[in-house]
C-alpha cells in the first residue's frame, strides 16, 4: 500500500463533495484534499512533496492547490497559514480545516503502523491478496521473487506482470523494462 493512513469523508449522497487525507510516513508526504464529485480535486494542501507550476515556477515542499477553469487544480501557491510540518497530521488537519472553513466534528488520531513484524516476500504477497482486487494476482516466480499479474493490459493485449525482487534488506518492484517499449 502506498500510504500509511488514508482517510475520507462524504457529504449526504445528492451532494458529491467529500474530503480526503493522505500520509505517508516512510515518503514523508502529508497531503489533504477536498474533492467534487467527478471534477476532481478543487482543494488540496501538499507537505512534504514539491510541485512544478504549468508556468515553470518551483514550489517547496509546502504548497495548496486551487481549482481554475483554465489549469483544474495543476496551479498551487505557497500558504502562509500551514505551520504544521508533514509529519504532524492532526495539527496539518486542523489548519488544513480552519482556512477551508470545514467543520470537523469526529477525532484524528495519529495514524497506525500497521506492520509490526518484519516483512518478508511470503507476507507481503498476502498482503497483496488481501488488499487488492480479486483481478489482482500474487504468486512467487523464479529466483525468490514474486509476480503479481494486474488487471491491466498492454496495447498488444499482454498482461502487464510485476516483479517484487528483494535486494539488499529492501525491496524492488519492476516490470523488467516491459512497459518502456510502449511509451
Amino acid at each position: 500500500m502506498n500510504s500509511d493512513s488514508v482517510a475520507s469523508g462524504a457529504t449526504e449522497s445528492r451532494h458529491p463533495l467529500f474530503a480526503c487525507g493522505r500520509y505517508h510516513r516512510k515518503a514523508r508526504k502529508l497531503s489533504f484534499a477536498r474533492i467534487y464529485g467527478e471534477v476532481g480535486r478543487i482543494y488540496a494542501l501538499d507537505l512534504g512533496v514539491g510541485h512544478r507550476n504549468p508556468t515553470g515556477e518551483l514550489l517547496g515542499d509546502k504548497h495548496k492547490h486551487r481549482w481554475s477553469v483554465p489549469f483544474r487544480d495543476k496551479v498551487a501557491y505557497v500558504p502562509d497559514d500551514i505551520t504544521a510540518p508533514w509529519d504532524q497530521p492532526a495539527r496539518a488537519w486542523e489548519q488544513f480545516c480552519s482556512e477551508a472553513k470545514l467543520v470537523h466534528t469526529g477525532t484524528l488520531t495519529a495514524p497506525r503502523i500497521h506492520r509490526t513484524t518484519p516483512m518478508t516476500l511470503e507476507s507481503l504477497c498476502s498482503s497483496i491478496r488481501e488488499s487488492f482486487h480479486e483481478q489482482w494476482e500474487c504468486t512467487t516466480a523464479p529466483e525468490g521473487s514474486i509476480r503479481v499479474r494486474t488487471p491491466y493490459i498492454y496495447p498488444d493485449g499482454d498482461i502487464l506482470d510485476l516483479f517484487i525482487l528483494e535486494c539488499a534488506g529492501s525491496y524492488q518492484l519492476t516490470d523488467f523494462g516491459e512497459t518502456v517499449g510502449w511509451l
